[in-house]
């Protein structure tokens, strides 16, 4: 009888091992197909075991692996997303699989940036922001491969997830200032670039687009005076006009402290105070600033002779002319207005020649 008892005894014992082995048999035979990896077959007993233990966290961590495996990652997401609401026991492997897919997705979507195939890298970005939502880069390579394929509007909206997830992070505030600017929405565009400046004040490309941006808010601006106009709507307007152009000034500036010996800045800065201020006083000195950071900016040399003749100093403006013929022989007008100083003091001989080389490049460049 003992013998018996015991037998029976063993009996219960491999049923209870057998029982508590197997579990839900929908669950046991994905666990087959997954050592296989025959994922379609694992995916329908998955679907299964879901729906017969639906608050089981492993079932619904497994299927979304498996969808995962399938590039299938919206449901992946859903999934493992679900498990996480029931248990963070899968957590650890969850969070592994997903930087996984993230990473191959981000890296096939670089490899097509860098192929220039920018259809395929918004797919590849595209499925790293499915994958993980909460990563900015992905969202900020989207928006660059969409730029390129000027589909301007999906590019905002990528960048605005950017700064949903970093509110501070500078580069695409700009990127989407200058996407507003070149749609001439200037407004949009300088409010990205203004908050741009709070948080780096002396960020380059944000005091660039500032600066440019209030140019051309007070060009359209002005081009809004109507002859029909009342002597009251033309005040406001110009003073109105007047205020951007005095806030480009004033960002200009901030940019020539900031950067000594950024020559763009200076020699932006010249060309405002000459074209619509008409203070050549104040232009002359940026130009000849950029000259001595890049002595053969022509550009630089020729805009310092015509601030200098603008001014009445033909003496200073001799040489800077010379200069300009010097990097650029053939500039005929630069030939024309040399040769009027020559003329004015007295070096007639030199007038003359510096008159036939005019008519000979002018000539040319008709």
């Amino acid at each position: 009888m003992r013998r018996l008892r015991l037998a029976a005894a063993l009996v219960l014992l491999t049923c209870a091992v057998i029982w508590s082995g197997c579990g839900n048999p929908a669950l046991t035979g994905a666990k087959v197909y997954i050592q296989q990896q025959e994922w379609g077959k694992a995916q329908e007993q998955l679907e299964l075991a879901v729906q017969e233990m639906p608050q089981d966290a492993e079932s619904h961590y497994l299927l979304g692996w498996v969808y995962g495996e399938q590039g299938m990652y919206e449901p992946m997401v859903r999934e493992f997303e679900t498990s996480l609401e029931i248990s963070d026991r899968w957590k650890g492997k969850i969070e592994a699989v997903r930087k996984e897919k993230w990473t191959m997705a981000f890296n096939r979507g670089v490899q097509a940036g860098k192929e220039e195939d920018f259809q395929k890298a918004v797919m590849e970005f595209k499925t790293a922001t499915i994958i993980e939502p909460g990563e900015p880069d992905a969202f900020n390579n989207l928006a660059f491969a969409y730029t390129n394929l000027d589909s301007l509007d999906q590019a905002l909206k990528a960048y605005k997830n950017v700064l949903e997830l970093q509110p501070s992070n500078v580069p695409p505030m700009i990127n989407s200032g200058v996407i507003y600017f070149n749609r001439g929405e200037y407004q949009k565009a300088q409010d990205l670039f203004h908050k741009s400046l709070e948080l780096e004040p002396s960020n380059k490309n944000a005091i660039s687009m500032s600066a440019l941006t209030l140019e051309r808010m007070a060009i359209r601006q002005r081009a809004t005076l109507q002859t029909e106009s009342t002597q009251e709507d033309s005040l406001r307007i110009e003073n109105e006009v007047q205020s951007l152009l005095n806030q480009a000034v004033a960002t200009y500036d901030q940019g020539i402290k900031a950067h000594p010996d950024d020559q763009d800045f200076a020699y932006n800065l010249g060309v405002l105070y000459a074209q619509e201020f008409k203070n050549y006083q104040a232009a002359a000195p940026l130009f000849r600033k950029v000259t001595e950071l890049d002595p053969t900016d022509v550009d630089a040399w020729y805009n310092l002779a015509t601030a200098q003749l603008a001014l009445d100093d033909i003496e200073s403006a001799q040489p800077s002319l010379e200069k300009v013929l010097e990097l650029e022989p053939e500039n005929g007008t630069a030939w024309y207005q040399l040769g009027v100083i020559y003329i004015k003091r007295g070096m007639r001989a030199e007038g003359e020649e510096a008159f036939k080389k005019a008519e000979q490049f002018q000539s040319a460049e008709e």
